[in-house]
């Protein structure tokens, strides 16, 4: 939970600027064994592209809970979504979905791919979802400590 607050308090500007409600659900306490540098970036990266593809006055959501042996933490927006094709290729490096609103938006193509080499060197899985209009929501599954 400390991490996901210290990532909030890094993003708490632009979420003030878009008037963004950032929501934070967790089921229980957990522990994270892992880098802490690396999950901070992580997580700051799943949430800025949430609050960056979520439109003035909408709603973010964090949803953090322990099954088993894991930590399952969800990033949700409720924004523009993104369409099935592009999806088996938002990891890889320099990819973007569509190269004026990635311009608009500001980035290089680069923040999904790191994202993926963080969770997979914590021998963990990513997953997205998403839909046009309906939003993203990405799965962050890693080992519970």
């Amino acid at each position: 939970m400390f991490l996901l607050q210290y990532v909030r308090n890094h993003l708490q500007s632009m979420v003030i600027k878009k008037q963004i409600k950032l929501n934070i659900h967790e089921n229980e306490p957990f522990t994270l064994y892992g880098d802490e540098d690396l999950l901070r970036r992580l997580f700051i990266n799943l949430m800025e592209n949430a609050i960056k593809y979520t439109p003035e006055g909408g709603t973010v959501e964090i949803k953090a809970c322990n099954k088993n042996e894991f930590i399952y933490i969800e990033v949700i927006d409720h924004g523009i979504g993104i369409t099935k094709e592009h999806l088996p290729f938002i990891f890889q490096r320099f990819y973007r979905v569509e190269d004026s609103r990635s311009r608009s938006q500001g980035g290089t193509g680069l923040g999904l791919s790191l994202c993926k080499w963080i969770v997979e060197a914590h021998k963990g899985t990513i997953e997205v979802r998403s839909k046009p209009d309906e939003g993203t929501r990405v799965i962050v599954k890693l080992h519970a400590g």
